[in-house]
């Protein structure tokens, strides 16, 4: 499939976004690991979406616009569904390892997206994407250390929660270019919310619901406030950056900039020293981003995408 080709300014503009999405991920995989030590998984899940719901939604009270697009809703449904299975792993690993591993593992959606888009759209994977990605691969594999130190459960609930956040970048992707980035996530948040939801009216029998209580500490409230502005950061710069890309997987090195945040916040908020191997790793990593940077001369020009 034959795309508009994207300006140069464009692509600098959506790679900057990408960059800050990725420092947006990894401070929200920080105070999400918070959440982790209040209440059950669900009950936080919940929170994780209706917490940036109810700030998006007096965005849009305030900031929205008259949109002529129509919308669909299936869009917003289908990616709420896999939105909340993969945050569901993504808590999962944040609740029982370091932010580093659980934000690389959820960056596998890497390795999935390209091929993703490949059989959904039948989108042609350039040899330069291919390399690059591969490069990425091989980073994240390098960066996430010995195998053996790390469970079959874990890895498994990572690499789901990678597929399905593939699944999610591709209707982001899809809806970035209908309409604007807080409707999206009006929409996005609002669907999460209610699916969560559901998932706790189901596990009410079993949820210490004194656990909850710590959510209307100060500190429970300071923590889901910052989580939900990291969080509602990260969607919005990732829709601004799929709005003036042609393919949701040219982003995906430049998403893997938060191993790198994520790595400097283990550091320095959990006295975690990375290990040799994931300097290693992050270096390969940012090579990928460098090889994904680098346009055609028949990419290099003045057109605005439509």
């Amino acid at each position: 499939m034959k795309h508009t080709p994207i300006s140069t300014k464009d692509h600098h503009i959506a790679l900057s976004f990408g960059l800050l999405s990725g420092l947006f991920l990894s401070l929200s995989g920080a105070f999400g690991k918070s959440l982790t030590t209040f209440a059950d998984l669900s009950i936080i899940i919940f929170i994780r979406f209706f917490g940036p719901f109810i700030l998006i939604l007096i965005s849009y009270l305030f900031f929205r616009k008259q949109q002529n697009h129509k919308i669909s809703l299936w869009i917003y449904l289908l990616r709420a569904m896999f939105i909340t299975i993969s945050q569901y792993c993504l808590f999962y690993l944040l609740g029982h390892g370091n932010i580093l591993l659980a934000i690389l593992l959820y960056s596998t959606h890497g390795m999935f997206t390209p091929f993703l888009e490949k059989i959904v759209f039948k989108y042609e994977i350039k040899i330069k994407t291919f390399i690059a990605i591969l490069l990425g691969i091989i980073g994240v594999g390098i960066t996430l250390g010995p195998i053996r130190h790390i469970s079959s459960l874990t890895l498994c609930i990572g690499l789901c929660s990678g597929f399905f956040a593939a699944c999610s970048q591709i209707t982001l992707h899809h809806a970035s270019k209908q309409q604007d980035p807080i409707t999206i996530n009006l929409l996005n948040y609002g669907f999460s919310s209610l699916i969560a939801l559901f998932l706790v009216l189901i596990r009410i029998p079993s949820i210490n619901i004194s656990s909850i209580e710590s959510f209307f500490g100060w500190h429970g409230v300071v923590i889901i406030l910052l989580f939900s502005l990291a969080s509602i950061g990260n969607q919005v710069s990732r829709s601004f950056a799929y709005a003036r890309l042609n393919k949701a997987a040219s982003l995906t090195p430049y998403i893997y900039s938060s191993l790198i945040f994520s790595a400097l916040i283990d550091w320095i908020w959990l006295g975690i020293m990375p290990m040799w191997y994931t300097y290693v790793g992050i270096t390969i990593i940012i090579l990928s981003s460098v090889i994904m940077s680098i346009r055609s001369p028949g990419q290099l020009n003045n057109t605005t995408p439509q």
